[in-house]
């Protein structure tokens, strides 16, 4: 199938195990908006789920790519699909112009019934906080562990959210590593052994999250991050150098909101200690009436009985 959309949200890169053959593949899932005022959600994967950039709400095409009907419609790459970000295609522009004049604020659907959308995601064990640490999850294997859950934001570490990052560009990515200021008006990135006049902002959330059994601690990158905090790392970066109370507000708003997490959950060394470390790789806004679906659901497979009132009004 070929369709082209405006990129309406994205998650980061997460990595997950393949079923069939063991082996350890990259995604990352983007929703898609055009003038229908409809959404899709379309899974990349491998290198150009890796080099693809989301900032700034470009435009996709993709060519050939594979429907799927599973929770609803959805897309995903294949090996043999081409996809162009911001293609010089007069289709292109309309759609970017529509996006940032009436479709990013206008009221959409969905095709897709799961992922961005705010659903829990089936694919995903859904536990509790307490769980995982009962479980030790992340401790059992050296493969990375997965994990959904229900929480609220109740502390963000505000002090080193965000980083200089080198704005070069490496075989079509950025190449965004922290660069260091050499106050002369140039910036310095190690790795790619050069000084540059510009840099980008780029977050890295570190945030203790809870539900009604425990509280951990997790972080989370760019994409999610600006989602949570409803900014971009750019004009935070400006609140930051130019007004430290309003950038201070904007993470005291962002506390004690309920979101549906998934969660990478791995095993590292620091300092020699062994640790745990839970990353979130999607964070949607709770949809209370599609969160009580699923809490029905559940008390209906674990033999529950749950009045029919409740029922006839949410599912």
């Amino acid at each position: 199938m070929d369709i082209i959309g405006v990129v309406k949200s994205a998650t980061d890169v997460a990595t997950i195990t393949s079923s069939k053959s063991g082996k350890e593949l990259t995604k990352r899932d983007i929703v898609l908006l055009d003038k229908s005022l409809t959404e899709v959600n379309l899974t990349l994967w491998g290198t150009t789920a890796e080099k693809f950039e989301a900032e700034g709400n470009p435009v996709v095409a993709i060519k050939g790519a594979r429907v799927s009907d599973y929770n609803g419609v959805s897309l995903s790459s294949l090996s043999s699909s081409v996809v162009q970000v911001n293609p010089d295609l007069p289709q292109s522009h309309q759609l970017k112009g529509w996006y940032e004049s009436e479709g990013a604020t206008a009221n959409t659907s969905s095709l897709t019934t799961t992922g961005s959308r705010g659903n829990l995601d089936l694919n995903t064990s859904t536990k509790t906080f307490g769980e995982t640490k009962k479980e030790n999850l992340g401790m059992n294997s050296d493969k990375p562990e997965y994990y959904s859950n229900t929480g609220y934001v109740s502390l963000i570490t505000k002090d080193k959210a965000l980083y200089m990052a080198c704005a070069n560009m490496n075989d079509g990515k950025s190449c965004n590593k922290k660069v260091q200021d050499q106050g002369d008006g140039t910036y310095r990135c190690e790795k790619c052994s050069s000084n540059s006049p510009t840099f980008n902002w780029r977050l890295i959330l570190n945030m203790s999250m809870a539900d009604c059994t425990d509280n951990q601690w997790v972080n989370c990158f760019q994409e999610t991050a600006e989602a949570m905090l409803g900014m971009s790392s750019e004009d935070l970066g400006n609140l930051f150098v130019n007004d430290r109370a309003q950038y201070d507000s904007v993470f005291s708003a962002a506390t004690f909101k309920r979101w549906i997490i998934r969660v990478r959950c791995k095993q590292d060394f620091y300092n020699d200690d062994q640790r745990v470390r839970h990353s979130l790789y999607t964070a949607t806004p709770l949809s209370y009436p599609e969160y009580i679906k699923k809490m029905i659901a559940d008390l209906d497979e674990a033999g529950m009985d749950v009045p029919k009132d409740i029922k006839d009004k949410y599912m």
